[in-house]
């Protein structure tokens, strides 16, 4: 399957009628040959082989037979669009002002108190009395 589907495309460059023929007798699919004419050979046009990989899947849990996944070697152009630019702004303001925004990020929320147990409550309060009373018992000598 990996090297028919190489061949399939090596057929397609070169673009005749005789190639489209044999690869709609390999295919037997209209639409599938159309588009590899129209859309994937042309991502191919200048390279000279290497147009498939095989990604090992693998193995079926019925039988125990390999299986692979076969994959078209298409490197995706990214194209960067260009900024917007408002009112009176320059291509070098815009990229300061994005990366001031950056820059700027949210404090972190501080972490909350923990609520007091009635526990800790209890041995506050008896902690707070004792000082009082050790307080008047000092200022009465």
């Amino acid at each position: 399957m990996y090297r028919a589907r190489s061949r399939l495309i090596t057929l397609a460059k070169r673009g005749d009628l005789h190639a489209r023929r044999q690869v709609v007798a390999a295919l037997r699919d209209g639409d599938a040959v159309t588009k590899l004419f129209s859309e994937i050979v042309p991502e191919f046009k200048e390279t000279k082989g290497g147009y498939t990989r095989r990604a090992l899947w693998g193995r079926r849990l019925g039988d125990g037979a390999t299986m692979a996944v076969v994959e078209l070697n298409i490197e995706k152009k990214v194209v960067a669009e260009p900024k917007k630019k408002g009112k009176g702004e320059t291509e070098e303001k815009a990229e300061a002002a994005d990366s001031k925004k950056e820059k700027k990020a949210k404090p972190e929320k501080k972490a909350k108190p923990e609520k007091k147990t009635e526990k800790k409550a209890k041995s506050e309060k008896s902690e707070k009395a004792g000082k009082k009373g050790k307080k008047a018992a000092t200022a009465s000598k």
